[in-house]
């Protein structure tokens, strides 16, 4: 099980879908398969938070039993992230308590834990002028304009590198969203067959709040 993560338009959906047409069993994010309306929106309480926690969980949990995906296009890697940057964005007091929410369902088995996360990393910058970009194409409806901040897309990116420290035994692939598609899925495909787990995985979700809140 292997999770793809990154910024808005760092490049992969790009990839995931050239490591599909190599043949790959792909896992396609929920903003693939849900229609917008279907989606709970963003809190501007800690009730409706708790509310919107509860509904990726659940969607999450139930898109991750599935045992013949091997990658995944996104998970609740993403929603741990989005609750530092979103705390913060709105001063709402949700980031512990969504990251415990989240430790709970990993620990009890309904959130698999990954074997191998790739990470497409690209600058706030660049996410923005790429959003922008499709959106005046129309290409895209958008995502919520919180997405183009530069200060939230700066600590959604910070909160990543913070996630990935509290890491155990899960191999991450840190991939410029630069490159080529041909040249991340050349790299992704090196990195697979040099790369094995050793020992058990985890993620320490308390020293991931305590790196956060350090910084």
């Amino acid at each position: 099980m292997i999770f793809i993560e990154g910024l808005p338009c760092a490049g992969k959906s790009l990839l995931i879908n050239a490591l599909a047409a190599q043949g790959e069993a792909i896992c396609f994010e929920l903003g693939k398969v849900l229609k917008r309306e279907d989606f709970p929106g963003n809190g501007r309480t800690l009730e409706e938070v708790e509310y919107i926690n509860n509904w990726f969980i659940e969607h999450e949990s139930q898109r991750m039993q599935d045992k013949a995906f091997r990658f995944f296009d996104r998970s609740y890697l993403t929603h741990l992230c989005y609750a530092w940057a979103y705390s913060r964005l709105t001063s709402l007091d949700m980031f512990e308590s969504t990251v415990r929410k989240y430790h709970e369902k990993i620990a009890d088995g309904s959130l698999p834990l990954p074997t191998r996360v790739i990470y497409v990393d690209i600058v706030s910058s660049e996410s923005i002028a790429r959003q922008n970009n499709k959106i005046v194409s129309g290409i895209s409806r958008g995502l919520p304009a919180f997405w183009r901040d530069t200060q939230f897309l700066d600590d959604t990116r910070y909160a990543y590198q913070q996630l990935f420290a509290s890491f155990t035994h899960i191999p991450v692939l840190s991939i410029t969203g630069q490159l080529t598609t041909d040249e991340k899925v050349k790299q992704v495909n090196h990195w697979l067959n040099d790369t094995t787990q050793q020992g058990s995985a985890g993620i320490d979700c308390d020293l991931y709040i305590k790196y956060a809140q350090k910084g």
